[in-house]
């Protein structure tokens, strides 16, 4: 995550990944504060997801499809859609709470 852009290289995308109607859905990006903002975004290649918000100048964590009822646009070449995964091991509004 450089330069304004998160960029996420996936390991298994074997005959590459693909995005529902071309354009990305249920990525969200965040900065050092911690706070969430979708993001656009476009492939780079068969594997790698390039990602941008303008209200995020420096990202550093990259959450997809982190919603109870998701809005997905990443799938692979078989048309199956990515998992929800994130990337970052911060504290959930939930932590503590029985």
């Amino acid at each position: 995550m450089n330069d304004g852009t998160a960029e996420l290289t996936f390991k298994h995308a074997y005959d590459g990944l693909t995005l529902k109607d071309g354009k990305t859905s249920g990525f969200a990006i965040a900065g050092e504060d911690k706070k969430w903002y979708w993001a656009e975004g476009k492939l780079d290649g068969k594997d790698t997801v390039i990602l941008t918000s303008s209200k995020v100048p420096n990202p550093v964590a990259v959450r997809y499809a982190w919603a109870d009822n998701p809005d997905v646009s990443l799938y692979n070449s078989a048309g199956l859609p990515a998992s929800p995964f994130r990337t970052d091991n911060w504290d959930g509004i939930t932590k503590g709470k029985n």
